[in-house]
């Protein structure tokens, strides 16, 4: 609520060369201001808030406010005493938000370089663009998986999908977990979890179908 802009102040060509006994100038708004959430000195010319914008509301706000002589004018302005205002609602806090605390996926020596695992996704509160990188110093895993410890993934900076960048051996167990980083243009950042398994191939499940292909057919 402490938030205040000196807008233009207007000239009365009245006013030439005027030293003493010139004429004043007065601010009204005249639309825009319905609700009353803003606050206009009538001599300064400096906008204010009378209470807390939301967002959620309304992303913006298009005041007219017209000059004149007089402090209680109420007459219809001319369209060259008529200053157009728009007031940009932003957010306190503007930064990007992940969809999800935690993603996961597994992994297993049948798969090989390049398999997209997973994307993981973040939406910003005022649309601002986001980048993505895994937090290397967060990366826990097991022993076994330690020669890999910072190559194992990439990470799409625009995209966000999580590709695999290794070839999974049989001596491999355990998981990878690790963070990743969301961030704005202004260094906002949030933080999500992932977990990627490592599967045996003896843990996969095969289906066989006994069913005769005319069965299947219909």
């Amino acid at each position: 609520l402490q938030e205040s802009f000196e807008l233009p102040q207007a000239e009365d060509l009245k006013n030439h060369l005027c030293e003493d006994d010139c004429q004043d100038i007065y601010y009204r708004f005249i639309d825009g201001n319905n609700e009353g959430l803003f606050v206009l000195d009538q001599s300064s010319n400096v906008i204010s808030l009378a209470q807390e914008l939301d967002r959620e509301v309304a992303t913006s706000y298009t005041l007219h406010i017209a000059a004149s002589n007089s402090p209680d004018a109420t007459g219809i302005p001319l369209q060259t005493s008529i200053l157009v205002v728009t007031v940009n609602v932003r957010e306190a806090n503007p930064r990007p938000i992940f969809e999800q605390d935690l993603y996961t996926a597994g992994i297993s020596t049948l798969d090989s370089i390049g398999r997209e695992l997973l994307t993981v996704r973040a939406s910003h509160t005022e649309d601002d663009t986001i980048t993505y990188i895994i937090d290397r110093a967060s990366m826990q895993l097991d022993s076994s998986l330690e020669a890999v410890r910072d190559s194992a993934f990439t990470l799409h900076a625009t995209t966000g999908v999580l590709s695999l960048n290794m070839q999974p051996t049989a001596s491999m167990h355990g998981m990878f977990e690790f963070d990743v980083i969301a961030t704005d243009t202004a260094s906002a950042i949030d933080t999500a979890r992932v977990k990627v398994y490592l599967i045996s191939s003896q843990n996969r499940v095969s289906f066989i179908f006994d069913n005769q292909l005319e069965t299947v057919e219909q």
